[in-house]
C-alpha cells in the first residue's frame, strides 16, 4: 500500500508539473491534424497519457490513466480560474515500442498537447523519447528503470532535455 500511495503522489506531482507547463504560452494555431473542439472562452490544453491500456500490462496502464484523470480533476478548479481547460488524452501503446511510436507521432501535430505522461515500460519510453523531444513536448515517465532513459555516453550526459523520470535508477 505505501508503494501505491507513493506512486499516486508522484503522478499527482507529474500532473502538477505538466499543468504548470499548460499555462505557459498559447499555441498560435492548431496542428494540421488537430481535432476540432467545442467553442469555448477557455484555452484548451491536453495531457497525453501513453500506457498499455490493453494487453498483458493493461492493469498498470489503466491504473496510470485513472491516476492522471483524478489528478487533473483535482487541479481543474485552479485551472478554470486561469481560463484553461485541461483535457486527458489516453493513448494505448499495448506495451509495444512500435505502437508507442505511432501514438507519439500523433502528438506532434496537435498544438494543444503540452505534455505526455507515460509509459510504464522502458522500451516504449526509449522509442518515444526522440519523437516528443523533437516536438518540444515534456515527457514524464512513472515507470521504466533503464539507465539509458536519462543518461548516455562517457562522460554521462542527459539523453533528452524534455524527458523526466519519476522512478529511481
Amino acid at each position: 500500500m505505501p508503494q501505491a500511495l507513493a506512486r499516486g503522489a508522484l503522478i499527482f506531482a507529474a500532473v502538477g508539473f505538466v499543468a504548470q507547463v499548460a499555462g505557459c504560452g498559447a499555441p498560435t494555431e492548431p496542428g494540421r491534424l488537430a481535432e476540432p473542439t467545442a467553442t469555448t472562452s477557455k484555452t484548451v490544453r491536453k495531457i497525453a497519457v501513453l500506457a498499455p491500456l490493453t494487453g498483458t500490462q493493461a492493469t498498470q496502464g489503466r491504473g496510470l490513466l485513472r491516476a492522471v484523470e483524478s489528478a487533473v480533476e483535482q487541479r481543474q478548479a485552479a485551472l478554470d480560474k486561469a481560463g484553461i481547460e485541461l483535457m486527458v488524452m489516453p493513448l494505448d501503446d499495448r506495451g509495444e515500442s512500435s505502437v508507442g511510436q505511432q501514438q507519439a507521432t500523433r502528438l506532434t501535430d496537435d498544438a494543444a498537447v503540452v505534455g505526455l505522461i507515460g509509459s510504464v515500460n522502458s522500451l516504449v519510453n526509449e522509442s518515444v523519447q526522440p519523437i516528443v523531444n523533437n516536438a518540444g513536448i515534456a515527457m514524464v515517465a512513472p515507470g521504466g528503470g533503464a539507465t539509458t532513459l536519462t543518461t548516455r555516453g562517457q562522460p554521462p550526459r542527459r539523453a533528452f532535455r524534455t524527458f523526466f523520470r519519476l522512478c529511481a535508477v
